[in-house]
Order: C-alpha cells, then structure tokens, then sequence
C-alpha cells in the first residue's frame, strides 16, 4: 500500500483535539471527535490492506493478526507497566480494583465493554481513569477480529454485494447510534455496533480508491472537498461538547470531514496536501499511537496525586510531555517489533500470548482481591488503617436505614424514593388519609441526606422523599427529575401535605459560574449578585408554583469540607479538617441573599441549614472512631443522625406556622 503522509497529518490534526480535551482545556471541548477520526482512518487503512491481499490471494488470517501485534500490543504492553506501577504507589484500593479490572479487560480487548458498565465517558470519575481511552483500542480490536473473517468468507459473492450488506449494516449502526445518544444510553458510546458506522466510512473511501475505473477529480474540486473536510472537523473540536448527541448524526461532521480528506487529500499540488504533509504534523502522526497510549495515564494519575485539583499548568506540560515520550516509545518499542528482520513471527505471537496472560492475570488478582487491599494495608501506619476502614463502607448504608439502593422504605408512610409513579401517588393520598398531612422532602443528592436527617429527628408517621442525585433545577437535568410530576400531583391533591422542604447542592449552585464566588463576595457590600439571580430564578419560579397549593420551605445549601479520599488517608483520621479559606463567609452571604430574596415570596420561607444543624469544625466532620460524611459534601447516616438531633424539626415547623 502506497504511504499517505497527509494520513499521519490527519492523524496528528485527530490525536491533538483528544489530548487537550481530557486535560481539560475548555476551547477544545469537541476535542473527542478525534477519536471517530481514527474511527475512519482505521477502515480505511485495513481494509485497503485486506483488499490487496484478497485480490492478489495472498491474505491469510496469521499473517493480518502478525501485523496487528506488531503494531499494537508492544507499545500497548509498555503502557501497561508504567500504569501499573504508578496505580500501586498511587491508588487506593477501590480505585486499584478498578484499575486492575480495566487492565484485564484491556488485555483481553473488550475494555470498552468494561466501561460501558461504568460511570461514563465524560467528566467526573472518568478523568481519574488511567486505561480509560484503551475503550477504542477495544472497538477496533473486535473490528480486526471479526471484519476480516466477514470479508474472508464474502470475498466469493463479489464487491457489489459486499458493498450492499456494508450499506445495510451502516444504515442500522447510524439510526441505532443516534436513537441510543438521545435517549442517553451509554453502551451506544462504547460499542462496536453502534461505532461501526463510522469504521464503515472509512471502508467505503478504501473500496472506492481501490477501484481502476475511478475518475480524477480536478484539482480545484480535490482542493475545495479537502479544506472543507478540515474545516468540518475542526469546526467538532471547537463546537461540539459533552453534550452533543454521541456518536449520533452531529458526528457525520467530523467523520465526513475525514472521509473528504481521505478520497481527496492525496493530490500533491493542492493546498490540503501541503498542510496536512508539513513535517511537523506527519512527525505527531507518526507518534500518534504511542501519544493516544501515553496522555491519559499522565493526566489520570496528575489527578490522583493533587487530589483533582490539578493545577491548568501542570496538565499543560503533561500534555508537552506526551511527545517526547511518545517518540521514546515509537522509536524504541513500536518501530524495533514491526520489522520482520528483528522479531520473527513466532517471537511476536510468543511475546503476545505471554504478555496477554501476564497483564490479565494480573488485572483478574487485583481486582478479585479488591485492589490488594490486604497488600495495601499492610504498607501503612495504624491511622492510615483507621481512616482507610472509615471510609471503606458500604454505600447502601451511606443514609439513614437505607436499603440496598440508597434509599429508605418502611413500608407504610415514612419513605424515599428516587420517582414519583403512579403507584407512590396513591399511596401519598391513602396516607394522608390516616395520617392527615404530611411533610415532603424533595431535591436532589443534597435532598437524600436531608431526607436523612429529618428522619432521624421526628418520629412524623407521614414523612417522605422525592430526591435523586443530579436532580438541580437550574440545570438542564432538572428536566429529567421528577418535580413536574411532583406539581401536577400536588395541584390535584393540595391537602397531601403541610409542607414541602426543598434542598439543592449549593456545590453545584456556587460552582456553574466561575465568577460566582467574586458576586458573592459583593453581597456583604450591598450589591446585587448576577450570577446567584440567574441560577436562584428558575428555582424560585418552581417553588412559587408549587407554593400556590402547599407551603414550601427551602433549606439553604450546607458547607462542607473540600477533601477527597486519597486526600483524608494522606492527612489521616486525627487530622483538623476545616472548610477552604472563604467558603463559611461565601456561604453566609448565599444565606443572607435568598433570606432577603424569599421574604417577598409568598408562602416560601428560607432556613440556613448550616445554623439549622449548628456544623462546627473540625469535629463535625470526622475522628478515628467515626465520620459524619461520605465524602466531600454529602453526609454519611452516622453524620444524619448526629446532626438530626440538633435539629426539632416538629418545633421549628409549628414555629413556622405561627409566625409565616
């Protein structure tokens, strides 16, 4: 097959967007779309190979899976090595027991399989994933095992029925990925069938190249397709975010801009061939294998090591960092193990079978002996095994009497559940009618541990819980949640309750704004914070509505301290955890805000909760016989229960009543 330097062009112009995008860097929020690039390139690099050699009879499935050794698995292994070094200094033992998993599932080439069933691709817990981008090596590992065996086998019904059936197939795997992406299903980001449109585009551009009849297109026309086809994909990077449906219909725009490349970056005299072949560019494309391998481990274990809160410089020189060592390791391990004259064939697969064994073996023990956790407890201090065993509990019993989801049931008319059905609503009116009204809480993660707390303060017969994490109303998820639901039931069935406390994330009300903490800042002074109106409007407008039938409460958002696990065990149990610099002041003017906001509310009274539950630090978060939160800004059911009983909530809503 004639080389393509403006193919590793496009390949540096793919791999770059990928890495700015997991170091975080805003511009580059589409930067994932470098991941369908390759998606294109793949098809058409190895099914021109596999065309070549069905033509001329000289394909044989050994020698197609040589090649693929030789190019994936040394670098891959290498990878594998360094990650599991730094995992072992690095990672607790939850996070080695998800580490180790991934590594087998790496190994065994079906880790996007492993992260379908995991948090996701984006954001959060992702970007503390070290193997979590060997998701596409799994895609195309499972395209190099089943695609050539299909092509093998159809070979004899002759091209235009292959093409056919790969037209069915990229029909079904487009309408199947798009559909999946509205729904937001997560497996159709992660699996072949649904990614399989995109390798397809790239088989196509490999089946019409390798036609004799194909006629020339003109040099302007060559020329226009090209640089539209850049265009299109830069044009993803930079406009295209988390939110955009994935890999739904928007990602035809970077994948036909690909395709156009692809079919029409070849001719030398056009300017897209002399920018996509500038040195410096098919030098990254050259390493952009080796450089995929490299970024995510470098930027996944920054993250452990400064407790995520990684600072935007070093994550810059860590992606600098990426080239050197993607260069090392293509000079030194990918270029050495693809020439024949240097690994004989039955070395390459020797050397593969045993690294095969080796890393998933290794992946299995881990994650069975959830993450060597005896190994790991046996290299550590007596406090550092105290504050490992308090953080170590099991989630269901992270609220008060949680049942095996989270979630609390006694069966009568004490409940919290994550949903509104049609079943919970007539159990709601069958209560009120033994009980008389009672009180909802409602909200989101924040809204489960109030539930909590209310309910280890009051012994009210008729108490429950509409809560579910991520549900804010200022945000987009709100929509998904069920507090529409909840108002329609509420203005049919007005005399179901006698008050309704509402509670949000103040994290997530503080952090959607990065200003918002200079806004706030003025509020002591007597100025007007734009940013709190804008988030607290949608709120309010909710609770007016829902404030028309029933009276509503909102609990104000409670203060907490910023450590995370890895952050806890390095300081210990005994250490004096205080909230940040500035957070306690920013949370009283939050406070005094939405008092004065509310108090032209009709019906809607406003409660800090941080003088409600009285939070004093250092010994309301934590010592070495007991922690009151399960992470950062969520209680724990020992922390409900703590805080509950400073709290009479029968008094202070009598109070209320009597003095609306």
């Amino acid at each position: 097959m004639k080389y393509r330097p403006e193919i590793d062009g496009l390949r540096a112009v793919a791999v770059l967007p990928v890495i700015l995008f997991h170091a975080g860097f805003a511009p580059f929020s589409g930067g994932y779309v470098g991941v369908d690039v390759f998606f294109v390139i793949s098809g058409y690099l190895i099914t021109s190979i596999l065309l070549k050699d069905l033509s001329t009879g000289t394909f044989t499935l050994t020698r197609f899976y040589e090649r693929r050794a030789r190019r994936i698995l040394p670098a891959l292994f290498l990878i594998f090595m360094v990650s599991t070094i730094a995992a072992w200094i690095l990672l607790l033992p939850d996070e080695m027991k998800d580490f180790t998993g991934s590594l087998a599932a790496a190994t065994t080439f079906w880790s996007n399989i492993y992260f379908w069933q995991g948090s996701g691709y984006f954001g959060g817990p992702a970007e503390l994933k070290p193997l979590l981008h060997t998701w596409s090596l799994g895609v195309e590992e499972q395209y190099y095992i089943l695609f050539p065996l299909f092509l093998m086998l159809a070979w004899g019904l002759g091209r235009k029925k292959i093409i056919i059936i790969l037209a069915s197939l990229f029909g079904l795997s487009l309408i199947g990925a798009h559909l999946g992406a509205l729904n937001g299903s997560n497996g159709v980001f992660f699996l072949l069938p649904t990614r399989m449109w995109e390798l397809l585009l790239g088989i196509f551009a490999a089946f019409y190249l390798a036609r004799t009849d194909i006629k020339q297109l003109s040099k302007p026309v060559n020329e226009a397709l090209g640089l539209a086809g850049l265009a299109m994909i830069l044009a993803a990077v930079f406009l295209f975010d988390e939110n955009t449906p994935t890999p739904g219909l928007p990602l035809l725009l970077p994948t036909l801009g690909a395709l156009l490349i692809i079919l029409c970056g070849q001719d030398k005299n056009t300017l897209i061939y002399k920018v996509l072949s500038f040195t410096p560019l098919v030098w990254i494309g050259l390493i952009s294998y080796s450089a995929y391998l490299w970024h995510q481990p470098l930027l996944a274990f920054a993250r452990h090591y400064t407790y995520e809160d990684t600072p935007p410089w070093l994550l810059g020189a860590l992606c600098l960092a990426t080239l050197p060592l993607s260069y090392l390791s293509w000079r030194f391990v990918e270029q050495p193990f693809r020439r024949k004259d240097g690994f004989s064939r039955r070395f390459i697969f020797t050397a593969s079978a045993i690294g095969i064994v080796f890393f998933s073996a290794l992946g299995a023990a881990g994650y069975f002996s959830n993450g060597f956790e005896k190994l790991w407890l046996s290299r550590h201090d007596n406090v550092t095994q105290k504050t490992y065993q308090l953080l170590k509990r099991d989630p269901r019993y992270d609220n008060f009497r949680a049942n095996e989801h989270g979630y609390y049931d006694d069966a009568a008319c004490r409940f919290n559940k994550p949903e509104l059905s049609a079943a919970t609503q007539e159990r709601l009116i069958k209560c009120a009618a033994q009980h008389g009204p009672g009180l909802a809480v409602i909200g989101d993660s924040h809204a489960i541990d109030t539930y909590g707390v209310m309910a280890s303060s009051s012994e009210a017969p008729f108490l429950i819980g509409l809560t579910k994490g991520g549900c804010q109303l200022h945000t987009s998820e709100g929509e998904r949640c069920s507090y529409e639901t909840f108002l329609s039931f509420i203005q049919d069935n007005p005399d179901v309750f006698s008050q309704v406390l509402f509670e949000q994330s103040g994290q997530h009300l503080l952090n959607h704004q990065k200003d918002v903490h200079a806004h706030v800042k003025g509020l002591n002074a007597g100025k007007e914070s734009p940013a709190l109106k804008e988030f607290t409007n949608p709120i309010l407008s909710y609770l007016e509505k829902l404030a028309h039938h029933v009276p509503v409460l909102w609990f104000g958002p409670r203060i907490s301290i910023q450590a995370d696990k890895t952050e806890i065990l390095a300081r210990g149990c005994d250490f004096p955890y205080m909230p940040i610099p500035g957070l306690e002041e920013t949370h009283k003017a939050v406070d005094i805000y939405l008092e004065e906001t509310l108090k032209t509310a009709n019906n809607i009274s406003y409660l800090s909760q941080n003088k409600a539950l009285g939070f004093t630090f250092p010994e309301d978060f934590m010592n070495c016989e007991n922690m009151y939160w399960s992470d950062n800004t969520h209680l724990s059911a020992k922390g409900e229960a703590r805080f509950g009983g400073r709290f009479d909530l029968a008094g202070y809503l009598k109070k209320l009543r009597h003095n609306p």
